[in-house]
């Protein structure tokens, strides 16, 4: 039997009124997140970036991207502070964030508490450029499900002129809201086998390193799990790691159920991003190489996703089953413990935070 979403799960808010929620969640983050003043490991990368950077450098000539050129060079022709443009890429994450919860403002409560708490956040103020790129690739799968494929190839190459690693979403455009599996087990037991030879498998990702070094994703980069769980050697499991698999079962053993619950909201698509992400966790992990991180972090930044449908599923429903509350309240509370934790250590530089102004 299919199960659908209550009324109110599936209506859409005016344009009036969307606009103005819209509008205010970006002025907060902007302003909030986008004043920070050295937070981040990649802070002071991209402030030389803006400082060393206008229109008589060309954009063959600069480490990145020509969208991010063209945003650095625009700013810079106003004459603003350094400070703007992180202003500006913070609003660019919210705004298309915003833009895709419109059809999904059920979820606003659960959406922002795992993008703080799985600490794509903090991994934001890292790789920022990366980060608006995701946030582009998540509206996209609005056009994805709709079926327009015109509007899906230009977001996603909008998002390939701030980050070119996005490109690899195209193919993804025929393939992400098919289903890859039917069997729970069947997933489980792929995603087990990924964390049992992850450590022998990392060994043959590096025979892919000529094909993978044409991505242009060498930059220097402080990654957040470094200062949760990495280890400098890595071996074994990790209390953090563990936990992140704990999750992601938790999710595929909820995702027939979530499927038929959310089926006209194309879950499926975003299920099976973050299974891909889920199953190279381990091998990004062991590896430890930056470039395949990078590529592999599109996929993780689902989970927040896939999580947020979980909980807002589980919590809107009458109780049948207290485990399942008691499971996925577990989770709440494990996930913010594990912000407590990024924030106590400083990971990523994230912590102390300071602003501008100060």
């Amino acid at each position: 039997m299919l199960v659908t979403p209550d009324n109110d799960e599936c209506r859409l808010v005016s344009r009036e009124t969307h606009f103005a929620i819209a509008l205010i969640s970006v002025s907060l983050y902007a302003i909030v997140l986008g004043l920070r003043y050295k937070v981040g490991g990649d802070y002071q990368g991209y402030a030389d970036y803006y400082q060393y950077t206008d229109f008589r450098i060309s954009p063959t000539d600069v480490p990145f991207e020509i969208g991010f050129y063209w945003l650095i060079c625009i700013l810079k022709l106003f004459a603003l502070p350094t400070f703007s443009l992180f202003l500006v890429t913070c609003a660019m994450q919210m705004a298309f964030m915003t833009a895709w919860l419109r059809r999904h403002y059920f979820l606003a409560p659960w959406f922002f508490y795992f993008y703080f708490t799985t600490l794509l956040v903090i991994v934001s103020m890292n790789i920022v450029r990366q980060a608006i790129a995701f946030s582009i690739l998540l509206y996209a799968i609005t056009a994805l499900l709709d079926r327009n494929l015109i509007r899906y190839m230009v977001l996603v190459l909008l998002a390939s002129t701030i980050h070119a690693s996005a490109l690899m979403f195209i193919p993804l455009y025929f393939i992400l809201d098919k289903e890859w599996f039917s069997s729970r087990r069947w997933q489980v037991l792929l995603l087990c086998f990924a964390y049992l030879s992850a450590n022998a498998v990392k060994d043959m990702l590096f025979d892919l390193l000529p094909l993978l070094s044409g991505a242009a994703l060498t930059e220097r980069f402080a990654n957040i799990q470094d200062d949760l769980f990495f280890e400098t050697a890595q071996s074994g499991f990790s209390p953090g790691l563990i936990f992140v698999l704990v999750s992601d079962l938790v999710v595929i053993l909820a995702s027939p159920w979530l499927k038929r619950r959310y089926a006209t909201l194309g879950f499926r698509a975003y299920y099976n991003a973050f299974y891909i992400g889920a199953v190279f966790t381990p091998i990004v992990f062991y590896a430890n190489y930056l470039t395949f991180s990078r590529l592999v972090l599109y996929f993780n930044g689902f989970r927040f996703v896939v999580l947020s449908f979980l909980l807002a599923g589980v919590f809107s429903k009458p109780v049948k089953n207290p485990w399942e509350r008691g499971v996925t309240g577990i989770l709440v509370v494990g996930y913010f413990g594990w912000l407590q934790m990024a924030i106590s250590k400083g990971a990523a530089w994230c912590a102390p935070f300071q602003w501008v102004f100060q």
